[in-house]
């Protein structure tokens, strides 16, 4: 299962969405089917500005009913999020995130995994970095609890969950970057 609860644009402004999540799944979904791994994507439909899907604030929204029903199936969850790309001499205001983190840091890597301790599942996080590291630039981070759908993944449902970041301006690699994550998907299950 891959959920990509920050899908909504906000139409005002064109900001507040996961554009680089967005792209990548379609060929995460192209893929997986590839390897004939078979998948759900739940899509959020809310714009995150006014509930944000990934917070415990949303435990009873539609979303999160529907979640918690395709989790009761899921034999692995991905949290699929994206940031943007900052520059290295980016001040604090631009590159620090409401949660603390440091995009500048982020912006060097085409992917972050956010591991949430006694949360996320390092088999599962070592399954994907023994595929994909020597490929692509990777990081993984200490994140906190704060990223509520990988909590209920994992602890509420005992289902194996990751929550991982693409670069927004690393679109190029997505192709292989997906291809890859596939192959780890695969060789997991």
């Amino acid at each position: 299962m891959i959920t990509v609860p920050h899908a909504k644009i906000n139409q005002t402004d064109g900001t507040g969405y996961d554009a680089g999540a967005i792209e990548f799944i379609g060929y995460l979904e192209s893929a997986l089917d590839d390897k004939n791994v078979k998948y759900i994507v739940h899509v959020g439909e809310s714009h995150r500005e006014l509930v944000d899907l990934n917070r415990k604030e949303a435990y009873s929204t539609e979303y999160h009913q529907e979640l918690r029903a395709l989790l009761k199936h899921a034999t692995l969850h991905i949290d699929l999020h994206s940031y943007p790309f900052v520059s290295e001499d980016a001040n604090d205001e631009e590159a620090i995130t409401t949660l603390g983190d440091d995009l500048r840091s982020w912006s060097v890597h085409d992917l972050v995994i956010l591991e949430i301790d006694e949360v996320s599942n390092r088999e599962l996080i070592n399954t994907i970095l023994d595929t994909m590291e020597t490929q692509f630039d990777m990081s993984v981070v200490d994140s906190t609890v704060d990223n509520y759908i990988t909590v209920v993944a994992s602890i509420l449902f005992k289902v194996p969950s990751i929550l991982i970041e693409v670069n927004d301006q690393s679109v190029e690699a997505y192709p292989l970057m997906a291809s890859a994550l596939a192959r780890a998907v695969a060789d997991f299950a």
